[in-house]
């Protein structure tokens, strides 16, 4: 059904750009994870953001930069990423009648 709804709406350059964005804000994130001033401002952030409502979100945000950063290089992370999405794509628009089955 959701695979139908998407051919219909055809929506490829759109879905495309995503993508494309995708590996850019890992790219940048991956930059960013090797500014040690910022870990530390995450972790300094961490008390005010609880008292303003908004623990979940900086919980999330620094699990993500660790990960990131623990990670070293994510090239072979969006590499993976990139490429199955494009997979994903071409299938959808090709017509398979199970797309996401990669």
């Amino acid at each position: 059904m959701y695979a139908a709804a998407y051919r219909a709406v055809g929506c490829r350059a759109e879905r495309l750009r995503q993508i494309i964005l995708i590996r850019e804000t890992g790219e940048a994130l991956e930059r960013l994870t090797t500014k040690p001033l910022l870990s530390s401002l995450l972790k300094m952030m961490r008390r005010p953001a609880q008292v303003a409502g908004l623990g979940d979100l900086h919980q999330f945000l620094e699990h993500g930069f660790n990960a990131f950063r623990g990670m070293g290089s994510a090239s072979d992370f969006l590499d993976s990423i990139d490429g199955k999405e494009r997979q994903v794509l071409k299938r959808l628009f090709d017509g398979v009648s199970d797309p996401f089955r990669i």
